[in-house]
């Protein structure tokens, strides 16, 4: 299958297939669930001024299989990296809110199943990026435990590490002394864990020698 705009046929007919048996059978979870997803892929290879009408589309029919299924984890999960996608192209107060939703489905997910890293990791994701947008240690925080979470479910996990080095790296970029020193070091041994995994990921390698930098450039603790 192809990336990009060569793949929108594909889910189109995908789309099209499940929203003939969603309509035949409106009591069939996977069916919202794949047109959902069919809509929610095609959107990620569309054109950005296309992009809001089809996630606004693929949240709503994944939201039809939650209402369904609200005990199955699949929709939630889905629904929340729907809207946290969506959140990238708003601004203010309505990209909160769908940071709010998307909160909420990764917790219902987790409600279902606690032990799915993917899922903790994708609410660490969303949390670091509020983190960087309001510049809350609190969030930041509260992102390093989700990472850790999915990490101590999936060990080889190596995406988690990479966002708990940039959230990290981020993070200390607000602070200075012992606690600039404190983040920089755990950044630089997210990517360099990174790296064990991976060792010609460039976003990693660049991350692993900023941190080295800025920590050379900090004084030493007393």
């Amino acid at each position: 299958m192809e990336d990009g705009p060569g793949a929108i046929p594909f889910w189109e007919e995908i789309a099209r297939k499940n929203r003939g048996i969603a309509t035949q059978n409106p009591a069939e979870y996977w069916a919202w669930y794949n047109w959902g997803r069919a809509i929610f892929e095609g959107a990620r290879a569309s054109a950005v001024e296309e992009k809001d009408v089809l996630l606004a589309e693929a949240a709503e029919k994944v939201k039809s299989a939650a209402e369904l299924k609200p005990d199955q984890e699949w929709a939630w999960k889905l629904r929340g990296e729907i809207l946290a996608e969506r959140a990238r192209f708003k601004d203010g107060g309505e990209a909160d809110t769908l940071r709010q939703e998307a909160a909420h489905c990764y917790s219902a997910g987790l409600n279902s199943n606690p032990d799915d890293p993917h899922t903790w990791h994708k609410w660490g994701e969303l949390e670091a990026e509020m983190a960087r947008i309001k510049t809350s240690d609190q969030l930041w925080n509260s992102a390093g435990e989700k990472f850790s979470r999915a990490l101590s479910l999936r060990s080889d996990y190596y995406w988690s590490h990479m966002a708990w080095g940039l959230a990290l790296s981020s993070q200390a970029e607000h602070h200075s002394g012992t606690e600039a020193i404190r983040m920089w070091t755990r950044a630089s041994e997210e990517f360099k864990a990174v790296i064990d995994a991976r060792p010609h990921w460039e976003a990693a390698i660049d991350g692993l020698r900023k941190a080295l930098s800025r920590l050379a450039e900090l004084p030493p603790e007393p």
